[in-house]
């Protein structure tokens, strides 16, 4: 019998890892329990620092509930659990895993991407991290991580390959891991 699925290569411990980080960047309010509050707090920051459109608002709420069909099950999810729906996303429907993963991507960048010329500046970005309550030296790493031409911006091809990578590799010297920042221990 055979499938279109795609199978998934084993989940590392860096794996791992990359999700504890994600969840520690994403829990704003460093409660331990990532929450729908978390999200719409991210989302009320992002639209009062970009002075964005209730289009581009619309987009991020809907970035964030489509993220939730993996990370948030239930309303709230600890930082395990977090990292658990994401190992059983990744290794139980890895296809549909990654078609998330590129359709937020693709939100998140065209979220930030306000003046619509398809890249993200550097200042930009920063002012997109600071949503997420990143502070510019986070947003830096992540930045040149992001950057693979080192030109000073930041193409949609370019964002979308990063988090893709960030969410699907386990190589540990793919520089994808710093999009969220450092790795936390």
């Amino acid at each position: 019998m055979s499938t279109n699925q795609t199978s998934s290569p084993p989940v590392s411990e860096f794996f791992r890892r990359k999700m504890r980080s994600l969840f520690r960047r994403l829990d704003t309010n460093g409660n331990g329990v990532f929450t729908i509050q978390d999200t719409v707090a991210i989302c009320k920051r992002f639209i009062n620092i970009h002075d964005v459109s209730e289009e581009v608002a619309n987009t991020l709420f809907e970035m964030f509930n489509t993220t939730h069909k993996i990370s948030i099950q239930g309303g709230k999810v600890t930082e395990d659990d977090f990292v658990a729906n994401f190992v059983d996303a990744f290794v139980n429907n890895y296809d549909a895993y990654v078609q998330i993963i590129r359709e937020v991507s693709k939100m998140h960048f065209r979220a930030a991407d306000t003046n619509r010329d398809g890249f993200i500046p550097l200042e930009k970005f920063r002012m997109t991290y600071q949503a997420y309550n990143l502070g510019p030296d986070v947003a830096d790493v992540a930045f040149k991580a992001m950057d693979p031409h080192q030109d000073g911006h930041i193409s949609e091809t370019a964002a979308i390959c990063a988090y893709v990578d960030f969410f699907t590799l386990q190589d540990e010297e793919s520089s994808s891991k710093l999009i969220w920042g450092p790795l936390i221990a």
